[in-house]
């Protein structure tokens, strides 16, 4: 299957609140086009990855060479947030996990 996806990309910033701790948001950096399938992990992936069961609706991203897309952004697709949990930069693509998540 061959299909043409928009999913919306996020861009984390890592600030830190009054008193001292990490607060991440996120702002709109770019709209891609790609495929997006679920991705089903295998035991071991899922424990590299740390992905609990109740996270398994885990999908994969294929779209054009895209080095401003990296790890902890978050992406939005059919109206469900996914963080971008892993990213592979290949000469022709970029490969992404993305793992459900609630928000921004």
């Amino acid at each position: 299957m061959n299909r043409r996806d928009s999913v919306d990309i996020y861009s984390r910033t890592v600030t830190t609140g009054g008193q001292g701790q990490r607060v991440s948001t996120y702002a709109y950096l770019k709209t891609v086009m790609g495929n997006i399938q679920p991705y089903r992990l295998n035991e071991l992936q899922a424990k590299i990855w740390g992905v609990t069961s109740e996270r398994q609706d885990t999908r994969v991203l294929r779209i054009r060479p895209d080095t401003d897309i990296v790890a902890l952004d978050r992406a939005l697709f059919n109206g469900q947030y996914f963080e971008i949990l892993a990213i592979n930069q290949w000469p022709h693509h970029t490969v992404a996990v993305l793992v459900p998540t609630q928000g921004l």
